[in-house]
């Protein structure tokens, strides 16, 4: 029993640049700020300020999330009838959707870009006074999210490491091989959940990285898009 770092075709799923060397980048890049300028460090982790244009890590959580709503569409448009059962269909749309409902709340859809006043039903109702709904309800943001990142750590981590550690890939024909991600979901998984454990650290070092949540955004936002890329890729596969 070893490792298996690539399915029986080594192309039939994302370049190592994208799912393996990209994911812990921001991670870098924060630790370096981190130590040579902890003001920039804090800038770069700003919080629901899509104004301060150093907001790295927000913005980037919009960012990385509109390649995996594109590949969503594309894959329901181009490749649906590769998937073995409707329902997984719908799967990959509520998937796709839930990208969009997310980079839209992050970017307050569209205020902090365009500089347009919230509705006056926003102001009243979003403790934020921003135009999105995460901020009005539990059950538009914390509730969700929970679901999303337990099924990252069963779906995205437990599952697919498994499936590394063994070499029992499931068939195209199957739908695990469709709603379970890949390996390459693996890093950015890896990497949130390593935030996910830190907030329970009491160290100044990690708490100043897991304190606020953006950054924990930042890595559910990269899991979602990889598995969408990665679909829509193993997707194509199948046709050749």
């Amino acid at each position: 029993m070893g490792l298996h770092l690539y399915y029986p075709d080594k192309h039939n799923d994302l370049p190592l640049w994208l799912w393996l060397y990209l994911p812990p980048a921001m991670l870098m890049v924060l630790c370096i700020a981190y130590f040579v300028s902890p003001e920039t460090f804090h800038i770069l982790m700003a919080k629901d300020d899509l104004q301060t244009s150093l907001a790295l890590v927000e913005h980037a959580t919009v960012i990385v999330l509109l390649p995996g709503i594109l590949a969503g569409i594309l894959l329901l448009v181009r490749h649906h009838n590769i998937l073995p059962n409707p329902w997984i269909k719908l799967w990959f749309l509520l998937w796709t959707l839930a990208c969009i409902y997310f980079a839209g709340e992050e970017a307050s859809w569209g205020q902090w870009l365009f500089h347009w006043q919230s509705p006056e039903w926003f102001i009243n109702h979003n403790e934020q006074h921003e135009t999105n709904l995460h901020n009005i309800s539990s059950w538009l943001n914390q509730k969700p999210r929970a679901l999303v990142e337990l099924w990252i750590t069963w779906a995205c981590c437990i599952v697919p490491l498994y499936h590394l550690v063994t070499g029992k890939q499931p068939e195209a024909s199957n739908w695990r091989y469709w709603c379970y991600a890949s390996k390459v979901c693996l890093p950015a998984a890896f990497c949130f959940l390593l935030l996910r454990i830190g907030k329970s650290i009491d160290i100044a070092l990690i708490q100043d990285f897991t304190v606020s949540s953006e950054l924990r955004e930042y890595y559910v936002a990269l899991v979602l898009s990889v598995y969408l890329l990665s679909a829509y890729r193993r997707a194509g596969n199948q046709r050749i």
